[in-house]
């Protein structure tokens, strides 16, 4: 009998979403307008009109620079961070908007979970063009309380199907947050840093980055304090370099 059950539920499911979707087509998550191709979350128009970062980048914090400027070791989004962002190179599939702070919004708080997968191949693409050397790919963890409110991490969710993409492993329990902390975005620039002071520690899995080249992944950087409060977390757990990864700048 349970057996019978669990082979007709999810039959059952995916009649009900099929019947969903007729009666309410899918909508770009981006300008909500119906799609032509269900097969992306997002509009054709709406991706062409994205600026997504492509040759000419700040290497430091991945921000985009203009045309032909190439790539340079630091620009004037990043020139008064002195104290770094505890990572190597950042890369950044864009900067947070003209598109791409609706679709990080939409991940997060509309659980447009589909997003992941759109993100994830943006930065592959530039993990791989760029040469990235990497070992492991870590996600920057959430705090338990907003974790399961939300139900996801959407880094978490990025880091996976990225880490898929790139041919490395995903190390899942390596950091964990030791303490809540507000939303960065609710923080004035001056005390994000001082928010997430301490805010991570490595957890049970911590010898999975010993001596090796990591990836962090995070869903946005703004100051670079989260990634590098967590960058500074696995190299105290012997991590031997370390890049980031943002879906936006």
């Amino acid at each position: 009998m349970g057996e019978g059950r669990s082979t007709i539920w999810p039959r059952v499911r995916l009649l009900v979403e099929g019947s969903v979707s007729l009666v309410f087509p899918p909508h770009c998550d981006i300008c909500h307008k119906p799609l032509v191709d269900r097969a992306s979350p997002v509009c054709v128009p709406c991706i062409a009109a994205m600026p997504l970062v492509g040759r000419d980048y700040c290497r430091r914090c991945g921000a985009v620079q203009g045309e032909y400027v190439g790539v340079i070791s630091t620009c004037h989004y990043c020139e008064r961070e002195t104290k770094g962002f505890g990572v190597d190179q950042v890369v950044a599939a864009g900067m947070y908007e003209q598109g791409f702070d609706k679709l990080v919004k939409a991940l997060k708080f509309g659980r447009r979970r589909a997003l992941a997968t759109l993100a994830s191949a943006w930065l592959a693409q530039l993990v791989l063009d760029r040469g990235v050397e990497t070992d492991i790919v870590v996600a920057v963890p959430l705090g338990r309380e907003r974790f399961w409110r939300r139900g996801f991490n959407q880094a978490e969710l990025i880091a996976r199907q990225l880490a898929a993409r790139i041919g490395k492993p995903y190390a899942s329990g390596v950091l964990k947050r030791t303490r809540e902390t507000p939303p960065q975005a609710q923080q004035a620039q001056e005390q994000r840093a001082g928010n997430v002071r301490g805010a991570f520690k490595t957890g049970r899995r911590a010898g999975m980055v010993e001596d090796k080249r990591v990836l962090l992944v995070d869903d946005v950087m703004t100051t670079g304090a989260t990634l590098r409060e967590a960058a500074l977390a696995l190299k105290r757990a012997g991590a031997k370099e370390i890049a980031g990864a943002v879906v936006a700048r």
